[in-house]
């Protein structure tokens, strides 16, 4: 638990490196779940890094483990389920890698219809804001927009202002892709 807030603080504010902590977790890590959990925080440093191929080997590595988990063991360790993070996360690199469009729509399926049963509101915040950033890099701003509209409303009714600040801008920039002229006031 502690090992693990202490690489969230690291890994948010920017100001100290977070591959120490998440080589850390993963090498504590003793169950399945705190091992997927580890493998995320490995596979999240290396994404905001910029290295996505060894992203994505981590995040693969965190799917893999799933079977081996329950959403409570999961959610224990982390805030919401960390999977939400996972899928959301991989599928935006595997666009980023430029996967075939066939394959990352059915895998966009099955991670929605898995949203839709979690108990969580935070996680459906997360995983559209994510989505957001994934169809920003596609170049589809209709679904930015739609993503960005969701994890905002969301974020609004629940306060989870993080969330909704990240959605808004998300939100902002769609419209400006789409040629509307974006609330900058309501930021």
């Amino acid at each position: 638990g502690v090992r693990f807030l202490q690489y969230l603080g690291c890994s948010s504010n920017g100001s100290v490196d977070g591959l120490p902590q998440a080589a850390d977790l993963w090498a504590r890590a003793q169950t399945p779940a705190q091992r997927l959990v580890a493998a995320w925080a490995q596979g999240n440093t290396r994404l905001w890094r910029g290295s996505p191929g060894e992203a994505l080997q981590w995040f693969e590595t965190a799917l893999a483990l799933e079977p081996q988990t329950t959403l409570a063991e999961r959610s224990a360790l982390f805030v919401t389920d960390p999977l939400n993070f996972v899928r959301a996360q991989w599928l935006w690199l595997r666009s980023l890698r430029g996967d075939d469009a066939e394959g990352l729509e059915r895998d966009t399926r099955e991670a929605e219809a898995r949203l839709r049963a979690l108990p969580q509101t935070q996680d459906r915040c997360v995983y559209h804001c994510m989505a957001a950033f994934r169809t920003y890099t596609e170049g589809d701003f209709n679904a930015m927009a739609r993503h960005a509209g969701q994890a905002q409303a969301v974020a609004e009714q629940e306060s989870f202002d993080l969330w909704a600040a990240i959605a808004a801008l998300q939100w902002s920039v769609a419209q400006a892709h789409l040629g509307q002229r974006p609330d900058l006031e309501a930021l």
